[in-house]
């Protein structure tokens, strides 16, 4: 950090005056455009540096509030064409809508009363499997993070707008872990990576089952953040499932393999690693509608577990509020006070594979 400053110090005058394409972002903190400067190269972009509700973030467990008035995320059934792109700083798939197609809306859960409709789709990971998520779990990262990113249609007329106004986007994160399969649906997609392996490669799919994408059970956390990449707009709902799908360490390295040049070099630039740093929660409400379920067969692959209690809770006029009551085996005991009802809510929790 010292050396960002003595640099800045020395040529900030002279880059306020450069055109935006002599530096373009990336996810890399050794060049100039990484995510530490990326407030500094658009006036647009001051939330990347300035925002108090930045992401991504480490979820803590244990200061999840559950939530009863949660529901199910609800994800359109639609078989869509998108076309998958390698825009440099990541490999997307940007949803094709016409007047032939009926388009993917996602609604439910933090989302209500509100309809968002599906835009892109953003793939972030890393050369290795400690790290590739942005999202982390008790500061564990996960080796890839598919977020799906939507815009609401029932406020604005499109995703641009709705980009840098209030409640105008949701992104879906889905966790991916290697394990000895791949999600049918990821595969599909996986396959098409050949084609776009350098900077504005393009192809078009069709048939995308999105819905295929999401996990067996859609139990998730939600909170109130930003995009992830510039100009860091504090715009959007995020919805972090609490379940994985899979990906083979094989399938992995297709995806590793994306260049950010325009074609082959004396040296390979790889997209990878392409996730932005851990941002500052600030305290942020994080609420959850999971709850443990003893037995369940997809129990083993959650990535948050909860020992679960029952405990009373007191009506605050719809507001939630967090009280220590007691110490029990080195973790926090809260009541949660939701609703003016009892409900079962958590104290204890770990990060698990």
């Amino acid at each position: 950090m010292t050396s960002v400053i003595l640099f800045l110090a020395m040529f900030y005058p002279q880059l306020r005056t450069l055109r935006m394409n002599d530096y373009p972002w990336t996810y890399d903190n050794d060049l100039f455009g990484g995510p530490d400067f990326w407030g500094l190269l658009s006036k647009k972009w001051k939330m990347c540096a300035k925002g108090k509700m930045q992401s991504p973030i480490n979820i803590k467990p244990s200061s999840i509030l559950f939530d009863p008035r949660l529901n199910n995320i609800k994800i359109d059934e639609i078989a869509a064409k998108a076309e998958m792109m390698n825009i440099g700083q990541m490999p997307r798939l940007r949803l094709l809508y016409d007047s032939h197609s009926s388009a993917i809306n996602i609604s439910g859960g933090p989302l209500r009363p509100y309809r968002y409709r599906l835009q892109r789709i953003d793939f972030h990971y890393s050369n290795d499997e400690t790290s590739g998520s942005e999202h982390a779990i008790n500061f564990k990262s996960f080796p890839m993070e598919i977020q799906l990113v939507a815009y609401n249609i029932d406020l604005y007329v499109n995703f641009t707008t709705a980009l840098t106004l209030p409640r105008g986007i949701a992104a879906i994160s889905i966790i991916v872990l290697v394990e000895e399969d791949t999600n049918s649906e990821l595969l599909k997609i996986t396959e098409f990576t050949e084609k776009i392996s350098f900077r504005n490669k393009r192809v078009a799919l069709r048939d995308l089952k999105i819905w295929k994408l999401f996990p067996p059970l859609i139990d998730y956390v939600t909170y109130e953040g930003s995009m992830t990449s510039p100009g860091c707009y504090e715009t959007v709902t995020w919805i972090i499932l609490n379940h994985p799908i899979h990906i083979t360490r094989t399938n992995l390295n297709k995806w590793r393999k994306l260049q950010r040049t325009i074609s082959e070099g004396k040296e390979p630039q790889y997209v990878a690693p392409n996730f932005r740093p851990l941002q500052h929660s600030y305290g942020r409400l994080i609420r959850t509608n999971i709850i443990s379920r003893v037995g369940y067969p997809y129990l083993s692959s959650t990535l948050i577990q909860y020992s679960v209690i029952k405990m009373s809770v007191w009506n605050v006029s719809g507001n939630f509020r967090l009280h220590n009551i007691a110490q029990i085996s080195g973790e926090r005991e809260v009541v949660r006070m939701v609703m003016g009802r009892e409900v079962w809510t958590t104290f204890t929790s770990n990060s698990l594979r």
